[in-house]
């Protein structure tokens, strides 16, 4: 992420926030003219109450669009088991499990994933339920890794130990649906 500069001036830093809605349009109208190239910007949309609602939902699972700078790129599911599972109690530790792995590899049509079974993707993360935290933040702070995961197995390797990153270990691969309607077995 790059500072947002006008006229060699820096208005806003990697992270930061608007300070008022003046500061808001100024940027704006400088984006809509093209006076300055249209910076990433991250928004609060979604209220604690409003995200309560629907993570109690039997239909809604948990899932990523995290971006560079922003903190659900490394802490989204670690944030979903301690902040909403652990500390709020909104679900228990077995539905949000569920709703991490098997609710959206089925959703999404992946046959293989999202259980522990013969014939399944060896993906595995081993984690401690009493003490998984999201550390990441917005901007710089967007890939500090979370808390209580003690290792990661990707496609049968082992990628992260004693909750750290292997050196050298690429086990990923891209994954395609197995069928053609998401969501139905």
């Amino acid at each position: 992420m790059r500072a947002v500069k006008i006229d060699g001036k820096i208005l806003m830093e990697p992270g930061s926030r608007f300070k008022d809605e003046a500061q808001f349009y100024s940027v704006r109208e400088k984006i809509l003219s093209r006076e300055i190239p249209e910076p990433g910007m991250m928004a609060h949309v979604i209220a604690p109450d409003k995200a309560k609602l629907g993570i109690e939902s039997p239909f809604v699972m948990c899932g990523s669009d995290g971006t560079p700078g922003h903190p659900r790129l490394a802490g989204n599911f670690s944030r979903f088991l301690g902040y909403w599972t652990r500390e709020q109690g909104v679900v228990d530790l077995m539905t949000a499990l569920s709703k991490t792995s098997t609710q959206a590899a089925l959703f999404l049509g992946l046959s293989n994933k999202g259980r522990i079974d013969l014939g399944a993707d060896a993906d595995v993360v081993i984690f401690n339920p009493a003490t998984i935290k999201d550390k990441a933040g917005f901007g710089q702070d967007s890939m500090a890794p979370p808390e209580g995961i003690e290792y990661v197995i990707v496609n049968g390797k082992i990628t992260v130990s004693r909750a750290k990153l292997v050196p050298g270990v690429l086990a990923g691969k891209t994954i395609r649906r197995t069928w053609a309607i998401p969501g139905t077995a």
